[in-house]
């Protein structure tokens, strides 16, 4: 999935033979537009003439925009780099679009990745940036669908954080009113990989639904590390 929106086009000038227009399928990225859109040409033909209806269809049905394997979030494995190595793109605001952040000490790195190459980190007080950090993305939120977050998290042994947690979030059209959120803490991954899932459903007026990394009041030493975000629609 490349972007916000994905457009479904007929060929304007179809055969006179009585062919079907031909369909085009394409995706575009509408910056700062969160709600799904489809167009269609319609053709209909009548008293000896085509005639050509435009019809816009608002969609704010989440599962009609998945990612691979139903995934709605991109680059949830942090693979693709932004602007800089360090960066994710998706989840550095402005890479490409509004729709995701990273703050305070969170970096992408190369490190003991779960899966592939890459994963996020927020890093303890020896990086030199900050005692917190996190990352956020969002997408179009379905009414009173059910959504689970989950992710790999892994934390060295000599970390130590005050908080550390995954959160749902659900905003307003204008990303201004958080109308509701669950988290679950991130607990005993300094072992080995564990995953954390949380699960909350659309409340009413919500049309954004933000998946969060959220740590704070970090130690000296070491880093939580996460990878293999997703975020599904529950049947």
């Amino acid at each position: 999935m490349r972007g916000w929106s994905e457009s479904l086009a007929k060929n304007r000038q179809p055969q006179r033979a009585g062919l079907q227009p031909r369909i085009v399928v394409g995706r575009t990225s509408v910056s700062g537009e969160l709600t799904p859109w489809r167009q269609c040409s319609i053709f209909a033909k009548g008293s000896g003439a085509w005639r050509m209806f435009g019809v816009m269809v608002a969609m704010v049905t989440a599962g009609m925009v998945h990612a691979d394997g139903g995934n709605l979030l991109r680059n949830g494995s942090f693979e693709e780099a932004g602007a800089g190595f360090n960066d994710a793109l998706y989840w550095k605001m402005g890479q490409p679009d509004q729709h995701g952040d990273a703050w305070g000490s969170a970096t992408r790195e190369g490190w003991r990745a779960f899966d592939g190459e890459h994963l996020m980190t927020v890093r303890g007080l020896w990086a030199g940036s900050s005692h917190y950090g996190g990352i956020w993305q969002e997408h179009p939120a379905a009414p009173g669908a059910r959504y689970r977050f989950s992710g790999w998290f892994y934390c060295d042994p000599e970390w130590v954080a005050r908080t550390q947690e995954i959160k749902l979030e659900f905003w307003d059209a204008d990303a201004k009113l958080l109308l509701g959120e669950e988290r679950q803490a991130i607990k005993d991954c300094d072992v080995e990989w564990k995953q954390i899932s949380v699960e909350a459903v659309t409340p009413v007026g919500a049309t954004r639904v933000r998946v969060v990394v959220n740590v704070d009041n970090t130690g000296a030493m070491g880093a939580l590390q996460c990878d293999d975000l997703t975020l599904v629609v529950l049947p």
